[in-house]
């Protein structure tokens, strides 16, 4: 998926090249969640595309910097920031959270992501989407989203 994007989403330029494949099953879901966020987006200002970051390697396996995305069902994704840090790759720490961070653009996204990828799980440490339950607190979560799909149902030999 290097330097691809869509509707709602966008590529990073500042990802591990060697982990940007993934399944098709995840790119449709990718492309779901980025067409329902736009909608939602819509009414908020300033909002970023969806940022993809690191995916899986091309054959699958270890994946650089990462336990899992070994099978093409785990997407990290950076999070939203304000202007005019919007596309810039600013790494969200205590000291600038809360004024880099662009939650009502967070809140659409992981919105999007719940109704649109049928996920597994959602890793992300904020704790007001925990207390959502829009996600699940995890070591190392705490400046992206770490997103793992479901596969699809397998029925008399083929995927659905």
């Amino acid at each position: 998926m290097t330097g691809r994007t869509g509707i709602g989403w966008r590529m990073t330029p500042l990802h591990h090249t060697a982990n940007c494949w993934t399944t098709t099953w995840m790119n449709d879901r990718i492309q779901y969640a980025g067409m329902a966020y736009l909608t939602k987006a819509m009414l908020i200002p300033d909002t970023p595309p969806m940022w993809i970051r690191d995916l899986t390697p091309m054959k699958g396996g270890k994946a650089s910097g990462h336990k899992s995305h070994q099978t093409g069902l785990d997407v990290d994704m950076r999070l939203p920031l304000l202007p005019p840090k919007t596309n810039a790759w600013d790494k969200l720490a205590g000291h600038n959270y809360t004024k880099l961070f662009h939650f009502e653009a967070a809140l659409a996204q992981v919105e999007a992501i719940k109704s649109k990828m049928d996920t597994r799980f959602i890793f992300f440490n904020d704790p007001r989407f925990i207390k959502k339950r829009l996600s699940t607190q995890e070591p190392n979560h705490g400046n992206h989203y770490h997103i793992r799909i479901k596969p699809p149902a397998r029925i008399e030999g083929s995927y659905l």
